[in-house]
């Protein structure tokens, strides 16, 4: 691991609010790059509403969380890899 960063994607990711909430996971372990959460949209009038990237067992993931407003959360996490 070196400690130069290259772009690798952009990764979009849309939930409804009747659908509740999930987890993705963004293809990237912590040993081969970082994750930042870039954009985040909606209403955000609940105190359930919440978007996070983190890691999760050695993995980076974006996790999407709408508590029963009847708008769209939306968010976009963007992934760099650590150069080979």
């Amino acid at each position: 691991m070196s400690g130069r960063l290259k772009f690798d994607k952009v990764e979009t990711f849309h939930l409804k609010t009747r659908d509740g909430g999930f987890t993705v996971p963004l293809g990237l372990s912590e040993q081969e790059g970082i994750c930042v959460l870039s954009s985040v949209g909606g209403r955000f009038d609940d105190a359930a509403d919440s978007v996070e990237v983190w890691v999760s067992e050695g993995v980076w993931v974006i996790s999407l969380n709408c508590g029963g407003s009847e708008t769209e959360i939306t968010a976009k996490a963007t992934v760099f890899r650590y150069e080979d």
